[in-house]
């Protein structure tokens, strides 16, 4: 054989070995779960009526509590709720037909929400600290 061709094909050789041992998955990434936390949410109702507060996310509702007019309650959102980068907060007012959806939420974990309820829903308040 012509010894240009040896010296022209070992170098493609070692390339190509090189790309494929570096193309391939590790399993180690299959093994890595997603970061799971809880999150504290403080509800404030300043609205005259009592008020059910779910977490939203997906198309999946969660019932967190009810919250009595004029009052703060804590709430804890599990981490199922958390898997994903953004969720909301629904207000469903005892006896109303209208129900309230605070805008999307996104939240890492240490996070703390503080949601005010205001007499008219539509001027409510989300904040995440």
């Amino acid at each position: 054989m012509n010894p240009r061709f040896f010296s022209l094909a070992l170098p493609v050789f070692l390339l190509l070995t090189a790309l494929l041992a570096c193309s391939g998955k590790s399993g180690d990434d299959e093994d890595i779960e997603p970061i799971e936390f809880d999150v504290q949410i403080t509800v404030e109702n300043r609205n005259w009526q009592n008020i059910v507060v779910f977490a939203l996310r997906g198309g999946n509702r969660v019932r967190l509590g009810m919250v009595t007019s004029m009052s703060t309650q804590i709430f804890t959102i599990k981490s199922e709720m958390t898997r994903s980068t953004e969720f909301q907060l629904m207000a469903d007012p005892v006896g109303a037909l209208e129900v309230y959806h605070s805008d999307p939420v996104r939240i890492e974990p240490g996070d703390q929400i503080h949601w005010t309820l205001a007499s008219n829903l539509v001027h409510s308040g989300i904040f995440v600290y």
